[in-house]
């Protein structure tokens, strides 16, 4: 695995985005509402970026109990 310095910047955002996804949902699983909605807009921002340099993604969401959930699909994969 590459280290994140090496990386370009695409797939650096690429990272960081399948991170806060993530972190999304565990946080939700977790009922830490605050932290999970503050993920989400990272999320949604990283995405838009990655949408504007030209790569497909997708961040549907949902709330379920109360808390949002995500799914991540970057150029056709699922990835969270």
């Amino acid at each position: 695995v590459k280290e994140l310095a090496e990386l370009n910047i695409v797939d650096t955002l690429k990272v960081k985005l399948i991170e806060v996804a993530m972190n999304v949902n565990r946080l939700a699983e977790s009922k830490d509402q605050n932290r999970a909605r503050v993920n989400y807009g990272i999320a949604t921002t990283s995405a838009e970026v990655l949408r504007l340099m030209g790569v497909e993604c997708s961040l549907p969401v949902w709330e379920a109990e109360g808390f949002l959930r995500v799914r991540l699909i970057i150029e056709g994969k699922e990835i969270v």
